[in-house]
């Protein structure tokens, strides 16, 4: 139901991953207690995709959180899940992505970056890369996609995904 799932978010939100797939066994059983399992999966390594995008474990949280909340909410309009939950994601991912650089030009004194402090140079170039360059490496070479699969999950043309692969790994060899 829909108090579930917002109980469940609330949970995921105060209490983390855990407790929230434990509160989920709790409110479920069965064959429906399965397909949120595997739901809770897909979000896990929705969230790992996100900070990997955003390197904001926050915003990550948050915006992994949004998106599968609105799965939740469709979930009997949609065909396919799994695909409407990754471009949720990418888009949730662009939106912050978008926002933060338009806070940056209002005030970059005033926004500080949170950076893990174990942050690789490898990292560190990634997020200097535009969104879409960025988000196809990460889509390519952490998730293993293939151009067609990218294409549909960030809602683009299959043509745009091998330049923007490849720009970002020239600029990755420049900056290495």
């Amino acid at each position: 139901t829909d108090a579930e799932r917002a109980q469940v978010g609330t949970c995921y939100k105060q209490r983390g991953q855990e407790a929230a797939i434990a509160l989920g066994h709790r409110l479920v059983s069965g064959e429906q207690k399965a397909r949120r399992l595997a739901q809770w999966i897909e979000f896990a390594g929705q969230f790992r995709r996100a900070v990997f995008l955003l390197r904001d474990r926050g915003a990550a949280e948050d915006v992994v959180h949004d998106a599968f909340v609105e799965v939740w909410r469709r979930w009997s309009e949609i065909a396919e899940p799994g695909p409407y939950l990754n471009r949720c994601v990418l888009n949730g991912c662009r939106d912050h992505t978008t926002s933060r650089r338009r806070r940056w030009a209002h005030d970059r004194t005033a926004h500080v970056e949170q950076h893990d402090a174990a942050a690789d140079e490898l990292s560190d170039i990634l997020a200097r890369l535009p969104f879409n360059q960025r988000c196809a490496v990460v889509l390519r070479f952490y998730v293993g996609m293939s151009n067609d699969e990218i294409a549909h999950a960030m809602g683009c043309p299959v043509g745009s995904v091998g330049p923007w692969i490849q720009r970002a790994k020239q600029q990755l060899l420049k900056e290495l």
